[in-house]
C-alpha cells in the first residue's frame, strides 16, 4: 500500500476498446471523496507507459499524486510493437481519449479538460495525441463521434524524429524504432514522418511541457530540442526543462 491509497480509489482492468476481438484495458486512479462531483466535474489525465513501444504496461501507481490532487486519471495499455506496428499504438490511445469523452457524465469529468503525459515511448504517443487530432490517417480507434484531441501534453525523454540519422540506433534493424515501423525508418520514410509529432503541429496544438536529461543515453536529448523548436515555430505554448547531466526516464527528475 502507498501513502496515497487512503485518499485514492483504484479501479483496474476497465475495458475501453476492442480490436478484432482483442480487448483494450485501462486502470483508473481517482479521488476517493466525491461529494462535489455532480456540480464540479474534474479534469482528466491519461498516462501512457514507456518501454520502447515493445514492453511495459499500465500502472495506476504512476498517477497517484495526480489523483490525490483531484484529477481523474487513467493509465492506458496499448498494443505493443510485437503485436502490431504503428499506428496501432496511437489508434489505441486515441480510443481511450474517446472513451473518456463518451463516458464523461458518468465519470464526472470535464470533456474539455483532458490532458496526457508519458515517458519515453509513452511521451512519443502523448506528443502525437497533442498534434495529430483530425489528421485523417491517424484518426483510427474508438468512436468517431468523439474527438481525440487533448488540451495539454507532457512529454518526458521522448523520441520524436525516427529519421534523425544522428540517432544511430534508430537506423538499425531489430531496434525499437524499426520494430515499431516494421522496418528501419529509412525504408519506412512515409510512416516515420507520419509518426513524427512535429509533422502535424498546427495553430490548434495545445500547450506542451517537455522534459529531458541532456546526458540521456537511450533517447538523444536533441529529440526533445527538435520537438521544442517545432512547437516554437508554430507559436505553440511550450515549456522546456532540461536537466544537465540527467539520464533517461522520469526518475532523473525526481530530485
Amino acid at each position: 500500500m502507498t501513502k496515497h491509497s487512503q485518499n485514492v480509489q483504484i479501479i483496474r482492468d476497465v475495458q475501453f476498446g476492442d480490436v478484432a476481438g482483442r480487448p483494450l484495458y485501462l486502470d483508473i486512479a481517482q479521488p476517493r471523496h466525491e461529494e462535489t462531483l455532480s456540480t464540479n466535474p474534474r479534469p482528466a489525465v491519461l498516462e501512457l507507459h514507456g518501454g520502447a513501444w515493445r514492453e511495459g504496461d499500465k500502472d495506476p501507481a504512476r498517477n497517484l499524486s495526480l489523483a490525490e490532487a483531484g484529477f481523474f486519471t487513467v493509465s492506458v495499455a496499448y498494443r505493443l510493437s510485437s503485436e502490431a506496428t504503428f499506428p496501432a499504438q496511437l489508434d489505441d490511445v486515441k480510443a481511450a481519449v474517446r472513451w473518456l469523452r463518451a463516458h464523461a457524465d458518468e465519470l464526472h469529468i470535464d470533456p474539455k479538460r483532458i490532458g496526457v503525459w508519458g515517458v519515453s515511448a509513452g511521451g512519443h504517443l502523448a506528443a502525437l495525441l497533442g498534434t495529430s487530432a483530425h489528421v485523417s490517417d491517424l484518426e483510427g480507434g474508438g468512436s468517431p463521434e468523439h474527438s481525440s484531441a487533448v488540451g495539454a501534453v507532457a512529454a518526458i525523454c521522448s523520441p520524436v524524429n525516427l529519421l534523425d540519422t544522428r540517432w544511430r540506433e534508430a537506423q538499425q534493424p531489430g531496434t525499437p524504432p524499426s520494430l515499431l515501423l516494421g522496418d528501419v525508418p529509412q525504408k519506412r520514410r512515409d510512416l516515420a514522418q507520419l509518426a513524427d509529432p512535429v509533422t502535424h503541429i498546427s495553430a490548434s496544438t495545445p500547450p506542451f511541457l517537455i522534459m529531458h536529461g541532456d546526458a540521456d543515453q537511450t533517447v538523444p536529448f536533441e529529440q526533445s530540442v527538435y520537438l521544442k523548436e517545432g512547437l516554437e515555430r508554430a507559436n505553440v505554448d511550450v515549456t522546456f526543462i532540461s536537466l544537465p547531466g540527467g539520464g533517461h526516464g522520469l526518475e532523473t527528475f525526481a530530485d
